[in-house]
């Protein structure tokens, strides 16, 4: 039951101490009592009300959380499976890196060692050169030697 907003017979009582004729003051006050009845909140309408609406916003707050939790296990089910992926990608870059060093190595050891080839293949004609040059000086000193020793008595 609703609680009056309004004390009709104080109304008119009032109305009528002012110079309201009584029909004319239970009128207006009946007006007046009618306009207010209907658009004004109790204050058990409010908490009434207050009730619903923080029923209402728990409700939303629970499904909000859900929501945000389900998006949180995707976004940690995606960034594993990102993370996964890299891991992946970065092992096989590993490999093929390791891969084109050995056969870098490979390749830099197969030019030394032709390079070292070349090296000594070029000592050897040098020093056979040396041998020839020398072998000509030393027939050349022998050649002065014989013909100094016959020059001399």
């Amino acid at each position: 039951m609703t609680t009056p907003v309004l004390d009709t017979h104080k109304a008119v009582k009032s109305l009528m101490d002012a110079g309201f004729p009584e029909a004319q003051a239970e009128a207006v006050v009946a007006t007046l009592s009618e306009a207010v009845s209907g658009n004004l909140a109790t204050k058990a309408d409010l908490q009434a009300e207050g009730v619903a609406i923080r029923t209402e916003l728990k409700s939303e707050g629970a499904a909000i959380r859900s929501e945000f939790k389900e998006d949180l296990a995707v976004i940690r089910s995606e960034f594993k499976e990102d993370l996964t992926g890299l891991r992946s990608e970065m092992q096989e870059n590993n490999v093929a890196i390791r891969t084109e060093m050995q056969e870098n190595n490979a390749a830099i050891r197969t030019e030394m060692q032709e390079n070292n080839a070349a090296i000594r293949a070029d000592m050897q004609a040098l020093e056979l050169r040396m041998t020839i040059r020398l072998g000509a000086i030393a027939i050349a000193v022998a050649g002065l030697v014989v013909a100094l020793m016959k020059l001399l008595p």
